[in-house]
């Protein structure tokens, strides 16, 4: 069993179970035998639609394993995961995509970007990608310009 220190998850305001993001009892385990490192140790999250967590912890503590079994890119081995009432430890892998694609958004230390695109384009891929046109007045060097990117 690692020593390590579990990562502090922070939610502001009331979480309800809505259709957010619901973690009951989530276990990860990496290696085999004397190699076992428990990633994540019976772990309970809420996070409510709309509503903003942040993960910090110390390296090692388990924050990328709780992002990876929270957006359905690894599968917990014990516990559930849901996603807008969708159970994510029993989806097929499409299935799981689909879900991110629709209801899970990831801002990554660092940047995994296409290269050969813009950055507008790398806003325009996601609805791309999921069959999606632009809204209109959501022009993505607009949406740049507001968040100091432009």
């Amino acid at each position: 069993m690692s020593s390590r220190t579990t990562p502090s998850l922070s939610t502001p305001g009331t979480a309800g179970a809505g259709l957010g993001l619901v973690m009951r009892g989530v276990h990860l385990r990496h290696g085999d035998g004397a190699e076992t490192v428990h990633a994540l140790d019976d772990v309970d999250l809420t996070v409510a639609p709309g509503e903003l967590a942040a993960i910090v912890g110390p390296s090692g503590a388990g924050k990328s394993s709780l992002l990876a079994v929270a957006g359905g890119l690894a599968r917990p081995d014990q516990g559930t995961v849901t996603v807008a009432g969708h159970d994510m430890t029993v989806s097929s892998r499409r299935a799981r995509t689909e879900l991110r694609r629709r209801h899970v958004g990831f801002v990554f230390q660092s940047g995994n970007l296409l290269p050969a695109l813009t950055a507008a384009d790398q806003l325009r891929l996601p609805l791309r990608l999921g069959g999606r046109r632009e809204r209109s007045g959501r022009d993505p060097l607009e949406m740049l310009a507001h968040v100091g990117l432009a």
